[in-house]
């Protein structure tokens, strides 16, 4: 194909990274977007990433940018007007970022969108830091029978392989060709991933994509704009339980290397039914909305549940490799990943501590510890370390994954995943034969993070980076009630009555295989159509959408009336943990609860019959889920729509 150059119009939002590139020309069906090529004369490059002239690939969502000469493109992206020719100047510490306000020269606005100079976050620019390169994969989604505790059964692999880690350095461009070869519709969402500029590829289907159907593709094309321990997962109902999930790692090049390396440790609840069956069972009558509760633990994808409760043979351990180091000078990084549906997990090693770095890709202050607790979709960056007064031990120890039994209404079969962390260059020959040195963490939120408790809500981000400030002008407050009930409410004892989870009264229900709430709102790249709402049997089920300006700063107050506890996942943005109820705390109340800005994440667990409030700067254009990251729950309705920067709010 002829090189194709085009100069960037002016109807654009933006004008995308590799835009000024030489790229060649696609045909129909070919591929096409940022980086890799434009569409040929009257194609469109669908939101997928393949050139065409069918209605669905023109549409609201269409790359317009990279659609050719005479498409009928309708628009990119659903962002608002054209950039303006000239921007404030940030105020320190002020709010910052596309659209809003520029930093003063030398200074960089910081991926939480507003300026700080004093953390590593001060250096979002990323330019110079290493030469982009592309990262490539295609990704081939299967399924096949494995024993992965003892018990053989259907698993979802992606090219043959269990929960594949992807790996890049951060600047790098991300393009994943996803094949689906399955007879369910899939997706993936990138845990952690800002997307900004790229709202389209977050991968939630029926609100930012459709799902890819039995046979088709998707281009998954971003930068990885944000180092640090993330995750990729289905966004497709609860598929991800089935095991269409893995490990995402974004390294910056400036961080100091590690001579036991930078290992992966990915832990998931473990079921032996396929999740659509028990989904089916869950959203029942059946059910009296009690979620499924798991077999076992998987730790990197080896369990031991089978085994131990019924003797059967064929389990196995994960073996982590790591280099001995005393706590002030630690020679093991280990990158920590929850990738379980409900469970909590306790998580220990041996005769060890843990340093811990960074929690959802964002670097804190360093905290030592003897246990984690970490709830579904949290991660952290850890140390492993011995304390000094005896010799250093090269014998290798059990690492636990435990997950907390009491947050089932059930106890699950078998609670409990190890994994063998050794210090030789080889696997050890014989099993360890170490003891539990550490009981789960004390999680006292009166108290500070340390050795024998580990405070979530206490861990200050490096360099003690301080929230937005509170603008009159821009800030709002967004307050949401969490609620459990049956739909319909009336009459109380409707044997067909299903218990669904609400905020204020409404249980989130989007149609995956539908078009999607972005191309229902995306008529073209300046502006929105009338929202579709559609027409659901019951009353009390539909969608809840907050409408929010760019450069707000949104106070989210939650109250959770839910006994249980629910890790509340936010996509696009980091937010500012400003104040987190003890259980049964019940509401916020201002006359003895204070804002008091600590801890910077992406997830984060509100505690049962509490309170949370956080807070984040809109500076990412787009429609944003958050969600529980109990996976059972989101399909209940546990979730609500951010729509950031439409110029129809």
């Amino acid at each position: 194909m002829t090189p194709v150059t085009r100069t960037w119009y002016p109807g654009q939002p933006f004008k995308p990274s590799g835009f000024c590139k030489s790229l060649p020309s696609a045909g129909p069906g070919g591929e096409c977007g940022d980086s890799i090529a434009i569409c040929g004369k009257g194609l469109c490059c669908g939101q997928n990433g393949f050139c065409s002239k069918e209605p669905a690939s023109c549409g609201g969502t269409c790359q317009c940018a990279w659609s050719g000469p005479g498409s009928p493109c309708k628009g990119s992206y659903p962002f608002p007007a054209p950039r303006p020719l000239s921007l404030p100047v940030a105020a320190k510490g002020g709010v910052c970022g596309t659209y809003i306000a520029v930093c003063p020269a030398g200074q960089c606005c910081s991926q939480f969108g507003f300026w700080v100079d004093s953390s590593p976050y001060s250096k979002t620019c990323y330019k110079g830091a290493h030469k982009q390169k592309t990262v490539r994969a295609t990704w081939v989604v299967t399924w096949k029978d494995l024993n992965l505790d003892g018990f053989t059964k259907p698993v979802i692999v992606v090219n043959g392989k269990t929960f594949p880690t992807l790996e890049a350095q951060v600047g790098d461009r991300i393009i994943v060709k996803l094949v689906n070869k399955i007879e369910d519709p899939i997706s993936v969402h990138w845990h952690g991933m800002l997307q900004m500029k790229t709202n389209i590829m977050d991968g939630v289907t029926g609100l930012t994509q459709r799902p890819l159907m039995p046979g088709e593709s998707y281009l998954y094309n971003f930068i990885a704009d944000n180092s640090g321990t993330y995750w990729w997962h289905s966004h497709f109902k609860t598929q991800y339980v089935d095991g269409l999930f893995g490990a995402l790692v974004v390294k910056d090049p400036t961080h100091k290397q590690y001579p036991g390396g930078d290992a992966v440790v990915l832990f998931n609840d473990y079921y032996h039914n396929k999740s659509s069956e028990l989904l089916d069972y869950y959203l029942s009558p059946a059910s009296d909305g009690d979620e499924p509760t798991p077999y076992t633990a998987l730790l990197n994808g080896v369990g031991q549940g089978y085994c131990e409760v019924t003797g059967a043979k064929g389990c196995g351990y994960a073996y982590i490799k790591g280099v001995a180091g005393y706590c002030d000078d630690p020679k093991t990084k280990l990158r920590l990943i929850n990738a379980g549906s409900f469970a909590v997990f306790n998580i220990s090693i041996d005769n060890h501590r843990m340093i811990v770095m960074a929690e959802d890709g964002v670097e804190i202050e360093p905290v030592e510890v003897g246990s984690l607790s970490i709830n579904n979709g949290q991660r952290y960056t850890v140390l492993v370390c011995q304390s000094k007064g005896k010799p250093l031990s090269t014998e290798p120890v059990w690492f636990r994954a435990v997950m907390k039994d009491d947050t089932f209404t059930s106890p699950s079969n078998w609670n409990t995943s190890l994994g063998v962390l050794y210090f030789t260059d080889t696997p050890p020959a014989k099993l360890p034969t170490t003891s539990a040195t550490f009981l789960p963490p004390t999680l006292d939120p009166t108290l500070p993070p340390g050795p024998d408790n580990f405070n979530p809500y206490q861990l200050q981000v490096y360099g003690n980076v301080e929230p937005p400030p509170p603008n009159p002008a821009k800030r709002r407050r967004a307050n949401f009630v969490i609620d459990f009930y049956n739909e319909p409410t009336s009459p109380a004892d409707d044997p067909n009555a299903v218990q669904y989870a609400h905020v204020n009264k409404i249980a989130l229900q989007l149609v995956p295989e539908t078009p999607s709430l972005m191309e229902r709102y995306s008529n073209n790249p300046m502006g929105l159509g009338p929202p579709s709402q559609p027409k659901w049997p019951q009353g009390g089920l539909g969608w809840h959408i907050w409408d929010i300006n760019l450069g707000d700063v949104l106070d989210i107050y939650i109250h959770n009336k839910d006994d249980g506890e629910h890790p509340i996942h936010l996509h696009g943005h980091w937010f500012t943990v400003m104040h987190a109820g003890l259980p049964d705390a019940g509401p916020f109340d201002p006359a003895k609860d204070q804002l008091d800005a600590t801890v910077i994440r992406d997830t984060i667990t509100v505690n049962g019959n509490s309170s949370l409030v956080l807070r984040y700067v809109a500076n990412n254009p787009g429609i944003w889920f958050m969600h529980c990251h109990i996976d059972w729950h989101v399909a209940a309705g546990l979730g609500m729509i951010f729509r950031e920067g439409f110029p129809t709010n």
